[in-house]
């Protein structure tokens, strides 16, 4: 029989009318029947100095008599929000009386993120079995382009494969070639299989807008996106339809007009980051090679979650980036997950893993760059998609 673990609450499989309370001391497992005779027995005690003037107590809804705080309910109310950002925040803030900030967020760090990199076993650049298909996304500064490839798998599993930097101005041609050659290189998988970068979104923001634009224009069907990232879709959307931006003087769009993709960079943050807490590898689950650098972590954690309020009222949630860090790797994860869902726009998302997957079945180590082929929405006939 599997049981389930929970603030030292447990019970069996999906029985959760067996929930029990397991002594810290002892192990003893204690029906809540017992609870009202262990409260009446209990006692205050401190865990931390105070100032002999003020006191402070913290307790959580485990104590309470009511009905609804049974242990089985708790267990229950925690499976039905552990999976859910928005109602896991409650519950965290309601139930258990803690903050989330400082008791939940603070949990995904550099310093942790290091420690979970240092027990995965793929190396830099070599994508493993579970990759079935890989994503960019490249942020733009004054002085250089910041790129991370990412490989994706079943159930949206991410594992970074590289980081790349490259240096000057991007007004300069040469900074553009050094993209090229690094998109159109192809990564060799742990069977000896090349794949080549299915998706890669550029962000337009930044005082480089219109370079960026005249890039993806002639690369649009090679696989590039230009996107714009905004705090929140209409449609509660990942990423939005594309939509075009090049007007002739008739103010009709011109043939060949770059189409310009809007990221809900916040809401995809706040997925994302629920995942970095994610440990075990499966669904969702996010993976980072041995080697990545403390750098690279600091700057994916340099963000927080706030509340951001209009006239006294908790408005929209937001990410606001902490002083004096850089945020490019962060931004990045964001971009290339935006990626997949461009994808997601383009194929039968039913039917895209299983596509992707039968493409390497076939191929050994001696084959060449395989473009693939992926059957797009609503079209019969098979076409050539990659780079």
């Amino acid at each position: 029989m599997q049981y389930f673990v929970w603030n030292n609450i447990k019970w069996q499989g999906n029985d959760l009318n067996t929930a029990s309370y397991c002594c810290k001391s002892c192990g003893v497992f204690i029906p809540h029947s017992k609870k009202r005779w262990m409260v009446e027995r209990g006692e205050w005690r401190a865990t931390a100095e105070g100032n002999g003037k003020h006191v402070g107590f913290h307790i959580w809804a485990g104590y309470s008599y009511s009905p609804n705080a049974s242990w089985s309910n708790l267990a229950e109310e925690w499976m039905a929000s552990k999976d859910n950002p928005e109602q896991l925040r409650t519950f965290i803030n309601v139930v258990l009386g803690e903050v989330w900030q400082d008791e939940y967020e603070s949990k995904v760090g550099a310093n942790a993120l290091m420690e979970k990199s240092a027990k995965e076993e793929y190396e830099k650049g070599v994508p493993p079995e579970e990759v079935l298909v890989l994503l960019a996304g490249i942020d733009t500064q004054d002085d250089r382009l910041s790129l991370s490839v990412w490989g994706a798998g079943r159930n949206e599993e991410f594992f970074l494969l590289d980081r790349v930097k490259i240096y000057g101005s991007p007004s300069r041609p040469d900074v553009w070639q050094q993209l090229d050659e690094i998109l159109q290189t192809p990564y060799t998988n742990v069977n000896g299989i090349k794949m080549r970068i299915e998706v890669a979104a550029i962000d337009t923001g930044g005082h480089f807008t219109n370079e960026v634009y005249s890039y993806v224009r002639e690369r649009a069907k090679l696989g590039m996106i230009a996107i714009k990232g905004i705090g929140k879709l209409r449609n509660d959307a990942f990423l939005s339809k594309p939509n075009k931006i090049d007007y002739g003087s008739t103010g009709k769009t011109r043939r060949g007009s770059v189409m310009l993709f809007s990221v809900a960079v916040n809401k995809i943050k706040t997925q994302m980051h629920r995942r970095l807490k994610e440990a075990e590898p499966g669904k969702g689950a996010l993976h980072f090679y041995p080697t990545t650098t403390s750098d690279y972590f600091e700057e994916l954690t340099a963000e927080r979650e706030i509340r951001k309020q209009r006239n006294g009222y908790q408005f929209d949630r937001v990410w606001v980036k902490k002083s004096g860090v850089r945020n490019e790797a962060l931004d990045e994860m964001v971009y290339a997950y935006a990626a997949l869902h461009r994808l997601y726009q383009i194929y039968d998302r039913r039917t895209l893993w299983n596509q992707l997957e039968k493409r390497y079945q076939n191929q050994n180590s001696d084959s060449k760059a395989n473009r693939g082929r992926i059957k797009p929405k609503n079209v019969q006939s098979d076409y050539v998609t990659n780079w």
